[in-house]
């Protein structure tokens, strides 16, 4: 889950998140009878991930923008989410434009032979009827009556107006939360069927990207700057700001989250990986505070729906720390005046838009 998110943070989402496009959330799944005939591997399943990805290429003229994820449902069936821009138009069109290029030359003289007019099989459709018909003809079920109930009910499409927060951080943790302990609700999503482990094949990637770059900036710093650093985010990331929708004002609380420990009595036994017998306890759900930065050394990255407002925070605090000290600074606490006086003002560098902060 970490090096999910990490990637994702790192990723320059505003070609995907930009406010004038049409975002969805999209969901590739396979017939539930009989599914094991059609993806026995998750080399299968990748082929066919990849085959969708080039017939939207050749029927939209565009490359696909999107994150991605696979999971399996309880009875162990894949499936594959996608968040991605919704092409505009019908399905067809560039081809349809370039035929109409080519027909226009040929009328000018400058084509020897006139071109031909292929339609398409998708051509006008769109897009929630392309992706249903693509995906099945893709995935090609041998069964013609549950090729017919997949190609209907094989793709679910949720647009950006009814899918929820469009925010990336969270749409990242969307993602992520069948990373967490298998105890939770949805950790049996991550659970690889038993015929794909058997098969000898790869299972292939869990998630991934489309169509989108990572916007990195690597920046020296000295030790000391790095602690500093280092300790103002864990204590930025220690408390989240909620909004009170009864009081109407906003409310600071500790970052906690819930995890499976365990706290009960020995219900049981087993083997480590000395051969030597443990007790296993009983797991309990436990309160505990939210981890600040997720790397080595009390530092590593942290994740913000902002990341520009929090780089500008942090330039801030650099300059306030490293500013020569004033005559000002040698009185005694309580003679030095009000301090946004004795702070030099300096304007901010300009700092590109991103829509994360890797740090």
């Amino acid at each position: 889950m970490n090096q999910m998110m990490k990637t994702f943070a790192e990723l320059d989402l505003s070609p995907l998140f930009s406010l004038d496009i049409l975002r969805a959330l999209v969901t590739l799944s396979y017939p539930e009878k009989d599914w094991e005939a059609v993806v026995p591997n998750g080399e299968v399943a990748t082929r066919h991930r990849e085959a969708f990805f080039r017939r939207f290429h050749r029927d939209w003229g565009e490359d696909l923008l999107c994150i991605w994820k696979r999971e399996f449902t309880g009875q162990e069936v894949p499936h594959f989410h996608l968040y991605l821009k919704v092409p505009e138009g019908t399905a067809g069109q560039p081809a349809r434009q370039a035929y109409e290029k080519r027909l226009t030359e040929w009328e000018e003289g400058k084509r020897a032979s006139r071109p031909r007019w292929r339609k398409p099989s998708t051509f006008g459709l769109s897009f929630e009827q392309w992706a249903k018909k693509v995906w099945a003809e893709i995935v090609n079920h041998p069964d013609p009556v549950e090729r017919a109930k997949h190609e209907e009910h094989g793709v679910h499409v949720k647009y950006s107006e009814e899918a929820g927060p469009i925010n990336p951080m969270r749409m990242g943790a969307y993602l992520a939360k069948s990373f967490s302990s298998p105890y939770s609700t949805k950790g049996y999503q991550m659970k690889v069927p038993e015929q794909w482990q058997e098969s000898g094949e790869t299972i292939g990637r869990t998630w991934g990207h489309r169509g989108l770059q990572k916007a990195v900036t690597t920046v020296q710093i000295s030790e000391r700057e790095f602690n500093e650093i280092s300790r103002l985010l864990r204590r930025l990331k220690r408390h989240v700001r909620l909004w009170d929708s009864e009081n109407k004002e906003h409310r600071v609380l500790p970052a906690l989250r819930r995890e499976w420990r365990p706290r009960g009595p020995v219900i049981g036994y087993e083997l480590d990986a000395d051969g030597v017998l443990q007790p296993v306890q009983k797991k309990r759900r436990t309160t505990i505070r939210r981890k600040a930065m997720s790397g080595p050394n009390g530092a590593g990255y942290s994740l913000t729906p902002n990341g520009p407002d929090l780089t500008r925070l942090l330039y801030r605090y650099l300059v306030a720390k490293t500013a020569p000290p004033t005559p000002t600074d040698q009185l005694p606490a309580g003679l030095r005046g009000p301090l946004h006086e004795r702070l030099p003002r300096r304007a901010n560098p300009r700092v590109e838009p991103v829509p994360f902060l890797a740090a």
